[in-house]
């Protein structure tokens, strides 16, 4: 079986391949020098996505302003073959290459039904590209984990994904803790709401 695991915000004394260790593991959001300072590694990733605009934009702050120590650890990943995914090439950062978001988006089009889509974060991009890899083990570790209701509608559109991959015969696991499980009662045999569902 072809795994990946997507990695998010959950920093761990060892790495996810400890628990997967045939799996290629893709890491968004926090640096090496975040698990470093918590006394955790995560050294042994395949490959790194910051699919955030680096520069200022009206909807978004940009890396640079927003995670300025984090541009400033992209800047000094090689080139070696290990691949920083982002909106655009920087030529300020060797590792950086332009993500295939045009392919990924031709492969999986929206619902002609739906006046929208579900392209809600970097994750929901991940998902599908993973997909069109050929994995077909999704591991999801430190996803789910924020209550905060902005940012669980911020990233609401994993929820489609997850039922997506799944759909196609895409086995995905979710690690806690994490939002994105499946709660343990029925809605209206067991519980009368999901906030009571667990």
């Amino acid at each position: 079986m072809k795994t990946v695991v997507i990695h998010g915000k959950v920093i761990e004394p060892v790495s996810p391949k400890v628990q997967f260790p045939d799996a290629d593991l893709w890491v968004c959001t926090h640096t090496q020098q975040q698990y470093t300072k918590r006394g955790a590694s995560l050294d042994d990733w395949d490959e790194w996505f910051e699919l955030h605009p680096v520069e200022r934009k009206p909807f978004y702050e940009g890396v640079q302003q927003k995670r300025p120590s984090t541009l400033a650890w992209y800047r000094t990943l090689p080139a070696n073959g290990r691949p920083l995914w982002m909106l655009t090439v920087d030529k300020t950062i060797p590792a950086s290459r332009r993500f295939p978001i045009e392919d990924v988006e031709a492969a999986f089009p929206p619902d002609p039904n739906e006046d929208g889509h579900h392209w809600t974060c970097q994750v929901d991009y991940m998902i599908p590209y993973a997909i069109l890899r050929g994995y077909d083990h999704i591991v999801l570790h430190g996803h789910g984990v924020s209550q905060r209701p902005a940012h669980m509608l911020d990233h609401r559109g994993i929820l489609y994904w997850i039922g997506f991959a799944r759909g196609r015969g895409v086995r995905v696991t979710v690690l806690k803790p994490s939002w994105y499980r499946a709660p343990k009662k029925r809605y209206a045999y067991e519980t009368g709401g999901l906030s009571k569902a667990r």
